[in-house]
């Protein structure tokens, strides 16, 4: 599925200042592609993630995914949307600090349907890849930051959706443990071909995408495409 941003702004009041965070931006993520967002802090690059994973809503612009404009779209009819076609690996390491990792990890499998026990098996497969296997049994608030980065993103890749939305999957983690996800991260793209969206500081990535996207302070500084 394609993803197309169309002239797309977002401001927000802070007190009594606003602030722009993207300035009419617009750029093709095409299907079945990885593309890269980078640039520095307060650039808006999870503020565009967000808008793409439908959280939140530009104030000009559209949002076509797969065709369909999900900036006309009700907050049910998006929140449906979203279960449906987007798995999104947020900035925060949001988990439910008294459920086991497995549980943490397979949940989104059980509320499609999925059987517990297959949930789990495949939850385990996905932690073992990540090299998390040995947190499995622990509850989440135990993690540290790297170890709940990668829940995470096990989380997010296991639903294996068409749209792959990763806001800094490397933060948090050491060098070695970084290059390791970014290889997993791409294993998946390339098992599954789905369109991968990256947000990032992360130099290790700036290189991968079919489409590297440089935003400061707003705007498009830089946009490649191979």
């Amino acid at each position: 599925m394609d993803v197309e941003i169309i002239n797309v702004s977002r401001r927000f009041q802070l007190k009594n200042m606003g602030v722009i965070a993207l300035r009419d931006i617009s750029v093709l993520f095409p299907s079945g592609k990885v593309s890269v967002v980078y640039g520095p802090s307060g650039s808006g690059k999870s503020v565009l993630l967000n808008l793409i994973a439908g959280f939140d809503r530009p104030d000009n612009g559209s949002i076509l995914i797969g065709g369909v404009d999900i900036t006309s779209l009700s907050w049910g009819e998006m929140n449906d949307f979203r279960r449906r076609f987007i798995s999104y690996c947020m900035q925060r390491n949001v988990l439910i600090p008294r459920f086991k990792v497995g549980l943490n990890i397979a949940l989104p499998l059980i509320i499609r349907g999925v059987s517990y026990d297959e949930a789990l098996e495949r939850a385990h497969d996905i932690a073992k890849e990540l090299d998390i296997e040995y947190t499995f049994d622990r509850p989440a608030y135990t993690l540290s930051g790297g170890e709940q980065r990668r829940v995470v993103l096990a989380r997010t890749l296991i639903m294996d959706l068409d749209i792959v939305l990763l806001d800094e999957p490397t933060s948090n983690l050491d060098e070695e443990t970084a290059e390791m996800v970014r290889e997993i991260i791409l294993k998946h793209y390339r098992e599954r071909r789905r369109t991968m969206i990256i947000s990032t500081h992360d130099p290790g990535f700036k290189d991968v995408g079919h489409v590297r996207l440089r935003l400061k302070q707003g705007r498009i500084s830089k946009l490649e495409m191979d």
